[in-house]
């Protein structure tokens, strides 16, 4: 019935699509419509949660801006939760600084830097902020610190936790009953980063009085021989990337497929981004 009417259309594909129709009759009209999403486009993350993430990053690693984008209900583009692979992602698509590159450029010195400053090697430095002596903060989710310069150098004093493994005792030593409670009860749901984000919320804070991170918490694990996240989920039953595979008969790729499309039940079990799937029935 259509071409009983229209004599010819031509589609011009330019910032818009530009229709002009010429009827059989001698009429003609012009349609304009917007030219259609690409597949990337679709999924790319909205506007306002990129500003979100930006201004998030201002004081919180890859990890803690996802875990606060999921706890206010923001979704990436293709509607999943929101991880640090994912949050890394829209930074390097939107070009945005991380933490640590906002903290640098701020003035805060990596522990190199600020051993050169002070004159004194890196097992001084970790000593000294142990100490309260120098300020220092977690950048990203490897647990690499940043230290704000002092404006002189301060004396020296007796050495604090000289080992690792004393100083994993002496945090789940010093780290109140309250606190032990909770962090054993969000390990059940919780990356170690997700735990110390919700920790800090509560108020709570280490036995040195100072806010809790993913080294603090994996530390505090440690000592209290309290399991993380990745194994207390495969002891439920959850399965690995390549045992869910294994297990349907298919690639690694065509699981993750499967998860975005929601034929899969997935979850984040740590601070890397890695997923557990539970087995289908």
């Amino acid at each position: 019935m259509l071409a009983l009417l229209v004599e010819d259309v031509t589609l011009l594909k330019q910032r818009q699509i530009t229709a002009p129709v010429r009827f059989r009759g001698g009429a003609a009209t012009t349609q304009t419509l917007p030219r259609p999403l690409t597949a990337q486009q679709r999924r790319a993350t909205h506007e306002d949660v990129r500003r979100e993430i930006d201004a998030l990053l201002d004081d919180y690693t890859d990890a803690q801006v996802a875990h606060t984008l999921n706890e206010r209900g923001r979704r990436t583009g293709a509607g999943e939760t929101f991880d640090a692979v994912s949050v890394q992602w829209v930074r390097r698509a939107a070009k945005l600084e991380s933490l640590k590159e906002r903290l640098l450029a701020a003035g805060w010195l990596t522990t190199p830097q600020i051993a050169i400053t002070l004159g004194v090697g890196r097992t001084a430095i970790s000593r000294r902020r142990r100490a309260g002596r120098l300020q220092g903060r977690i950048c990203n989710a490897s647990g690499e610190w940043l230290y704000w310069p002092p404006t002189h150098r301060p004396p020296e004093g007796p050495a604090l936790n000289p080992t690792i493994e004393e100083g994993r005792a002496r945090t789940g030593e010093d780290i109140g009953p309250d606190v032990r409670r909770a962090m054993a009860a969000l390990l059940d749901e919780h990356t170690d980063a997700q735990v110390a984000h919700i920790l800090n919320q509560r108020g709570l804070r280490t036995g040195a009085g100072e806010p809790f991170d993913a080294i603090r918490v994996q530390w505090v694990r440690c000592s209290l021989a309290l399991e993380p996240l990745e194994p207390r989920l495969l002891a439920a039953g959850w399965l690995t990337t390549d045992q869910m595979a294994a297990r349907l008969g298919v690639h690694r790729w065509t699981v993750a497929a499967w998860r975005r499309q929601g034929r899969l039940q997935g979850r984040i079990c740590n601070d890397r981004g890695k997923w557990l799937y539970w087995p289908p029935a």
